[in-house]
């Protein structure tokens, strides 16, 4: 059952790398790198976050290669987890007191990093980019499916599925003759571009559409961004029902009447996995927005935000959400106008489509056919449909824009304002 308060009713007729420490290589974070020029933003990003840092020499050495010991302790401290009274891992070559010991040890536990041998973890190997995959997509458990595979990267090959996560999270978009050059060495600079681009989706790079604007079936891949979200009372009975997707830094955008009157939540991908939603991040109930929670990271990638102003009359938008429960459906429709409703209270920027939108599809997004959400699903009158502008979700998210995951608090659903 979905349900929309009076003031919005009214205005409707009126017409939703850690390299800390190594012996002498510690530097002060005011560090400047004279030798740093690629990716010298996401590199200071990292360093004053305390995730890398140089050389004693005040340089950063952005091509070195990284060791395989190095890497772990710059996920692991990024990470933030514990890691004292671990279990000994069983590596001859690694012992306690040791650099990196009880990272690795940490990251074996928890299945982020093996050994090269059950006795050897090699810490002093040098990674490729394709073992760097891995071990962030296994560290951030990344999902996903890119549009376009890497042509020196076979499917058949270990590295496939955590290089198309990746991909998928535009954290990496390959090299510019289409290779992704899985066996070449990770380097320092590459490292920070990576890690940045996960931590903040500003350091992410434009991407070129050179392959043209999304047929229906590549748009169709965007449902594994898109959630169902199903709420419940007091009673763990099932209240309400609608839509939501990824957005930045792992946090789900819905309307905020799908989650009005609840006092638990969870999200259900598209694969059928369900997550708990630990609570609301940030809403504003006369828009209709709301930043959602999960107690983990899905792992799926977000999706990209544009702006009201690039939305266009009559271009082809696809919406996706549940229809009355039937999951991650797609309608393709039209821009047939755009709006900006008013009353007493405020103003809300709002898209009219040709799209289908009804019960069970508000909190979903509606998409240009260069996979961007334009807006996001939110009510009907009659046979008209319309989206509001995702501007929206892009101010609720400004705030949290880098903040670590584990440090972004939430509100619970019990102390939400009533949408009647």
């Amino acid at each position: 059952m979905e349900r929309i308060n009076k003031s919005f009713f009214t205005f409707l007729l009126v017409l939703a790398l850690v390299f800390p420490s190594f012996g002498t290589l510690s530097v002060k974070a005011t560090t400047k790198f004279p030798d740093v020029t690629s990716f010298r933003n996401e590199i200071m990003y990292l360093n004053e976050k305390g995730i890398i840092s140089g050389y004693s020499n005040g340089n950063f050495g952005p091509k070195d290669s990284i060791k395989r010991v190095q890497a772990v302790v710059m996920i692991m401290r990024e990470l933030k987890l514990d890691t004292k009274n671990v279990a000994d891992p069983g590596f001859k070559d690694l012992k306690t007191g040791d650099f990196g010991y009880n990272e690795v040890a940490k990251a074996t536990q928890i299945g982020i990093i093996s050994g090269v041998t059950k006795e050897k973890f090699d810490p002093n190997g040098l990674l490729t980019r394709a073992q760097m995959s891995i071990i962030l997509a296994k560290a951030y458990d990344l999902k996903g499916v890119n549009r376009y595979n890497f042509k020196d990267v076979r499917v058949d090959s270990r590295a496939y599925s955590y290089i198309q996560a990746l991909a998928a999270h535009n954290i990496t978009t390959g090299y510019e003759d289409g290779t992704f050059r899985p066996d070449d060495k990770m380097n320092r600079m590459q490292f920070s571009a990576f890690m940045a681009r996960f931590l903040n989706d500003d350091f992410k790079p434009m991407i070129a559409n050179d392959l043209g604007i999304y047929t229906i079936e590549e748009m169709a891949l965007n449902e594994q961004s898109v959630v169902t979200i199903q709420v419940y009372d007091e009673k763990n009975e099932l209240i309400s029902q609608g839509s939501g997707f990824i957005v930045s830094n792992q946090l789900i955008a819905t309307n905020f009447h799908v989650i009005s009157g609840g006092v638990k939540a969870i999200a259900v991908t598209a694969t059928g996995q369900k997550y708990d939603l630990s609570g609301v991040v940030a809403y504003d109930d006369y828009l209709d927005v709301a930043l959602l929670k999960p107690a983990v990271r899905t792992g799926m990638p977000p999706l990209t935000l544009a702006s009201f102003d690039q939305v266009r009359q009559g271009q082809w938008v696809v919406a996706m959400g549940s229809p009355l429960g039937f999951q991650n459906s797609i309608s393709q429709g039209i821009v047939s106008g755009k709006h900006v409703f008013e009353d007493e209270t405020g103003s809300v920027k709002a898209i009219q489509t040709t799209a289908s939108i009804t019960f069970g599809s508000s909190g979903g997004p509606l998409m240009n056919m260069n996979g961007e959400v334009i807006g996001i699903n939110s009510f009907g009158i009659e046979s008209l449909n319309f989206a509001i502008a995702s501007d929206y979700i892009t101010n609720l998210l400004n705030p949290f824009k880098g903040v670590n995951f584990n440090d972004l608090q939430v509100k619970s659903f019990a102390s939400m304002p009533v949408i009647e």
